[in-house]
C-alpha cells in the first residue's frame, strides 16, 4: 500500500502539482493524499560484497540481487537506499595488494566522508568493511574492529543526519574467508583464521559504542567459488537482516 503522511491516514482526492505531471522532488516521496514527504536515506558503504561481485568472476549481480537493491525493496518507498561499494576497499588502509593496482584508492575513510556529505541528510549508514583489512601486515581482528570504531566516530562528527544529528549506524560482521587459489592470488593468504574472529570483535565494539551490528556469518558463508564473496542467498540474508534492524526503533 502507498505510504501515508502524518496528517492523512486514508486516501483523499487532493493532488499535488508534482503528482499531476508525474514528478516528485529528489529525496521525497508522495502520500496518497498528494503531499510530498522526505525520504529516509540509507547509505550502504562497503567493499566488493556491497558492489555485488559475482563469486568466481568479475561480473556484478543485477541491482535487484545485490543486497542494497533487495534492501530498497524490503524497506519500500519511504526509504532511499544508496549503494557505495568498491572492490578492495578497506576501513582506513591503503591496500597495496588490492585489485586497484594503483588505478584508485582503496582507503575507505576519506571516501566515506565524501559519501556522507554527498547524500546527507542520512537516516542511517550501514558499514560493511573489514575483510580486506586482514590482508595488511599486522592487522588483527581487534584492529579491524577498532578501525570500524574510528569510522563510527567520523560519521558521528560529520553530523549528517536530520537537523545535524548523527544518523543511525549499523556494522556488518562479514562471513569468514575460505582460502582458495583465487583469493590467494588476491592476497588473502593467512586470513581465514583471523576472519572467523572478526564478528565477535565487531559485536563487542558495536555494543561499546552504541551502534547496531548484524552478524552475516550466522546467516551465510563465502562462496566456494572464490572463498570471499557471498552468493545471491547471502545478499538476500543480509538485506533481510538490515531491514529488520532499521524497521526496529533505535
Amino acid at each position: 500500500p502507498a505510504p501515508l503522511c502524518q496528517a492523512h491516514r486514508r486516501p483523499t482526492q487532493h493532488h499535488h502539482p508534482f503528482l499531476i505531471i508525474g514528478l516528485r522532488p529528489a529525496g521525497h516521496f508522495s502520500c496518497v493524499c498528494g503531499s510530498i514527504m522526505s525520504e529516509k536515506t540509507v547509505l550502504c558503504f562497503g567493499d566488493s560484497n556491497t558492489w555485488g561481485q559475482v563469486p568466481g568472476s568479475q561480473d556484478r549481480y543485477p541491482y535487484g540481487v545485490r543486497w542494497p537493491g533487495r534492501l530498497q525493496a524490503l524497506l519500500g518507498e519511504e526509504y532511499r537506499v544508496v549503494e557505495d561499494g568498491l572492490s578492495g576497499r578497506t576501513t582506513l588502509h591503503d591496500d597495496v595488494t588490492g585489485p586497484a593496482d594503483g588505478a584508485y584508492s582503496c582507503n575507505g575513510r576519506p571516501q566515506l566522508n565524501t559519501a556522507l556529505h554527498a547524500h546527507k541528510p542520512l537516516h542511517a549508514v550501514v558499514l560493511f568493511l573489514g575483510v580486506n583489512d586482514l590482508k595488511q601486515p599486522g592487522v588483527s581482528p581487534g584492529r579491524v574492529a577498532y578501525a570500524n570504531q574510528i569510522l563510527v566516530q567520523d560519521i558521528r562528527r560529520a553530523a549528517v543526519g536530520k537537523d545535524g544529528q548523527p544518523p543511525r549506524i549499523v556494522l556488518v560482521a562479514p562471513v569468514a574467508v575460505v582460502e582458495t587459489p583465487t583469493n590467494l592470488a588476491w592476497g588473502f593468504g593467512g586470513t581465514a583464521g583471523p576472519s572467523r574472529e572478526v564478528p565477535a570483535a565487531l559485536q563487542q565494539t558495536a555494543a561499546a559504542v552504541g551502534v547496531g551490528c548484524f552478524d552475516l556469518s550466522q546467516q551465510a558463508v563465502a562462496s566456494p567459488l572464490d572463498g570471499v564473496h557471498i552468493d545471491a542467498n547471502g545478499h538476500a540474508a543480509l538485506a533481510s537482516g538490515i531491514a529488520g534492524i532499521l524497521k526496529t526503533p533505535a
